[in-house]
């Protein structure tokens, strides 16, 4: 039996090796999520995850977008309409949920490091600091009545 086109092998070579499967953190880390990042922020990250894996973005772009998107939410904040804060939680949420993509793509591309560690933990703090400058200049603004500056 002769055919015109090649046996192709579905055995990988012994250098490659598959990408682990995309999922959330495990052991201690896991036990110290809150809910909503276990219910509602990793599943949703995960499905991002699992687009992202395909793109040459990186972990660390990932990462480093985040305090743009905070200072939009602390931004919002700012203003004294209720659609405004809606904004905002809802900037600050989307923060939220890129925060976990960024270690679910880090483990799927097997790009985790202390150094992508260190970023992801500078680029979250300055996310915090961004929404509560905007916070506290509402606060500042937006006195009620009967309080004085």
């Amino acid at each position: 039996m002769s055919s015109s086109q090649p046996a192709v092998s579905t055995e990988m070579s012994p250098t490659q090796t598959p990408l682990p499967a995309i999922e959330g953190p495990k052991g201690w880390k896991r036990r110290l999520e809150d809910p909503f990042n276990t219910y509602y922020r990793y599943p949703v990250a995960l499905a991002i995850t699992k687009v992202l894996v395909k793109t040459p973005i990186t972990p660390n772009q990932v990462s480093m977008v985040q305090p743009f998107i905070a200072a939009g939410s602390g931004y919002f904040l700012t203003r004294p309409d209720y659609r405004s804060h809606l904004m905002a939680v809802a900037l600050f949420e989307l923060r939220s949920i890129l925060d976990c993509v960024d270690g679910s793509l880090a483990r799927a591309k097997r790009l985790s490091s202390p150094n992508g560690h260190a970023i992801d933990a500078v680029c979250d703090w300055l996310g915090v600091m961004f929404l509560y400058l905007g916070i506290f200049y509402y606060c500042l603004t937006h006195l009620p009545a009967g309080v004085s500056s």
